[in-house]
């Protein structure tokens, strides 16, 4: 067992898909924040009551391991189906939003017969990602309250806590389902 251990850590600290997907998705996070205010910049657009300086660089920074996570559950799903063309629709399923639009309908509609579903839906990485750019510049990361708009239970903790907690719990999920899933061979 230890030896298991020792070698999926080995595998997943020096493991390429890993690497490569945290850095590309960290690398485009910080290209479209760049780009972003470049064209505001550009086109002369000011911001009526911007916000502090550390307070954005946490927003932002949440936005970042939230499309580290996604990255990491297309990574593993990736790995489960070994397949590089279903990897790229997966892939392509899930940052456009589809999975996250098909599990909010899904939760809207059968919310009211099995109440455990939006409580569910409430933990999924887009969605999170959804209520950061939504309440953020509104309530500066402090309050739940824009999850009530959505039709998303209040979870109790700030939407940046949630988003957190979130981000951090389907990381080491998608790592330990792709450790699993790839104790023999690399797919790539």
């Amino acid at each position: 067992m230890l030896m298991f251990l020792r070698s999926g850590v080995y595998r997943l600290v020096h493991g390429r898909k890993f690497w490569i997907g945290t850095a590309l998705a960290a690398w485009y996070s910080l290209v479209v924040i760049a780009s972003t205010e470049l064209a505001f910049a550009v086109f002369g657009i000011r911001v009526a009551d911007p916000e502090p300086f550390g307070q954005y660089w946490r927003m932002a920074g949440l936005n970042i391991l939230g499309v580290v996570a996604v990255t990491f559950i297309v990574t593993a799903l990736h790995t489960i189906v070994r397949s590089k063309v279903a990897g790229v629709i997966i892939a392509v399923f899930v940052a456009s939003g589809a999975v996250s639009s098909l599990a909010t309908s899904c939760a809207q509609l059968l919310g009211s017969r099995l109440d455990w579903i939006p409580h569910l839906v409430a933990w999924l990485p887009m969605v999170n990602l959804g209520l950061l750019d939504d309440s953020a510049p509104a309530v500066g990361l402090t309050s739940s309250a824009t999850q009530g708009a959505l039709g998303l239970p209040d979870i109790g903790m700030p939407v940046w806590a949630h988003a957190l907690v979130c981000f951090i719990g389907w990381i080491a999920l998608a790592s330990a389902v792709t450790l699993l899933a790839n104790r023999r061979r690399d797919v790539c």
